[in-house]
This record gives C-alpha cells, sequence and structure tokens, in this order.
C-alpha cells in the first residue's frame, strides 16, 4: 500500500489498493474486473478514485465478448463495439459495407437490425479485434452457428475479466492481456 498526500483536502494522505473485484457496467456490459482496478482513497476526508490498469485492451475485449454473446446488441453496444475498435462512424460504416447513415441508425436504436446484419457487425467486429485481445480464444464459427435472442426476453449475466500473463509465441516473452474468466 502507498501513500500520497490527499489533492482534494490537503490534509490527509491518500492509500492505494488493488481490488479483488470491481464491478461496473461498460459499453452496456456488466463486467466483473478481478485484481486490477486500483482504489486510491483519503483518510482523512473519504476522497477515492479508480483506476483501471490498460483500459483500451479491456475495451476491446469487452466489445469480442459482447460481440460472442448471442443476445440482440443494442444501439449503445454497437457505438461501444465502434469505439473499441478506434472508428468513427465513416470509418465503421467502411468496413462495414454500408452507409454511415445506417450506422447512425444502428447506434440509436432503430429498427432494421435484423440478425444477419448483427452477425456481420459481430464477424467483422471480432476479425478486427481477435489480434489486439490475443488472450481470448475465438471461433469464427460461433457466430456463424448463433440463434440471436430478443434482448426484451433474456438477460445477460456479468463477465468477469482477468488480466493475465501469456507467453509470447515465438518472443519468448510474456504477454499481459485481458481474459474472459467465467461468467459470475
Amino acid at each position: 500500500m502507498t501513500e500520497t498526500k490527499c489533492g482534494a483536502c490537503g490534509m490527509g494522505r491518500l492509500r492505494a489498493e488493488v481490488l479483488p473485484e470491481y464491478s461496473e457496467t461498460i459499453g452496456g456490459l456488466p463486467v466483473v474486473i478481478k485484481n486490477a482496478v486500483i482504489r486510491e482513497y483519503c483518510n482523512e476526508c473519504g476522497d477515492e478514485t479508480f483506476e483501471m490498469p490498460d483500459s483500451q485492451n479491456l475495451y476491446k475485449a469487452i466489445a469480442m465478448v459482447r460481440s460472442l454473446i448471442p443476445v440482440q446488441l443494442s444501439g449503445e453496444e454497437v457505438r461501444f463495439i465502434r469505439k473499441a475498435l478506434g472508428m468513427n462512424g465513416r470509418q465503421f460504416a467502411a468496413a462495414m459495407d454500408v452507409s454511415p447513415e445506417m450506422i447512425s441508425r444502428w447506434e440509436n436504436g432503430c429498427p432494421g437490425t435484423g440478425s444477419v446484419t448483427e452477425k456481420l457487425l459481430r464477424h467483422n467486429a471480432c476479425a478486427l479485434l481477435h489480434k489486439a485481445v490475443p488472450t481470448l480464444r475465438y471461433d469464427h464459427a460461433e457466430i456463424a452457428h448463433m440463434q440471436i435472442l430478443r434482448s426484451d426476453m433474456v438477460g445477460i449475466d456479468s463477465v468477469v475479466f482477468e488480466r493475465i500473463a501469456q507467453r509470447g509465441i515465438g518472443s519468448g516473452s510474456d504477454l499481459r492481456g485481458w481474459d474472459r474468466v467465467q461468467a459470475a
């Protein structure tokens, strides 16, 4: 545990700890993060902050895992997947081979995103993300055989993520990345 002076009150000492579990909804998906989120808190004023290491790669892992869950995507989730890919609306439209207006409709929850479109979006997202998230195993046939369920008929359980070390392929070095541990 480390200590520094509190920036909020100037009186207390900040303490930092790695939380064993941290729950949050990210990109529409309920997520539990194990042994990674750092909580800093002041022993005087109670001010606290949370820091998530390697959050950009966590977002990519969440986007990929969400793409593999056979429940209809919401507009918020489509937007999250696009942002996890690091694309603006025009770039995402080009990657999906649709108009930017179509992407806007998907992200705003307008009707018309059927299961064929969802499968295409999921295939493309996973194809573009799987190299950025090498710790997650992905079989493209999962999406091809997916029966997409209506989101108003079924909920999504929390997904647990943990940072793991994975032996680098060919390089002999360790690679740290996010992996889906289990459903909560």
